[in-house]
């Protein structure tokens, strides 16, 4: 046996099988949606934001929510979001999960009832902070 570094595009695809065969023997079942779902905020033909993310098994992870600060604190975030979330439940999704960082809009996702599970400090640079945060729907 040996160890040796090789392209990340080469062993993925190996991993994943790996994995997903494990999945299969300890949950009965592989439910891999994998399906990308976005919403864009457009004004005048142009996007000034929008939500995208990604479903895999039942969850969906909120890959990124972002608007032009022009428009923040119009309701946008929240129409986004009730957007990417209805999508999902029509996909048979069960539970969100994003993280946000410090800076950004934790209490936005706190009010709409995302619970923080997970918080690394110094993360993605000193003095930072990302919190993860999920849902049930």
């Amino acid at each position: 046996m040996d160890i040796q570094e090789i392209k990340f595009e080469q062993l993925n695809p190996e991993i994943f099988h790996i994995l997903m065969e494990d999945m299969a023997e300890k949950c009965g079942q592989i439910d891999l949606n994998n399906k990308k779902i976005a919403f864009a905020l457009l004004k005048d033909g142009e996007v000034c934001g929008g939500v995208t993310g990604t479903i895999d098994f039942q969850r969906i992870h909120v890959n990124g929510l972002g608007m032009d600060k022009s428009l923040r604190g119009q309701d946008y975030g929240t129409k986004l979001m009730d957007m990417l979330e209805e999508a999902a439940i029509k996909e048979g999704v069960k539970l969100v999960t994003l993280s946000t960082l410090d800076f950004q809009a934790l209490g936005f996702y706190e009010k709409r009832g995302y619970k923080v599970f997970g918080v690394i400090n110094d993360c993605p640079y000193i003095g930072r902070t990302e919190y993860h945060l999920s849902k049930r729907l």
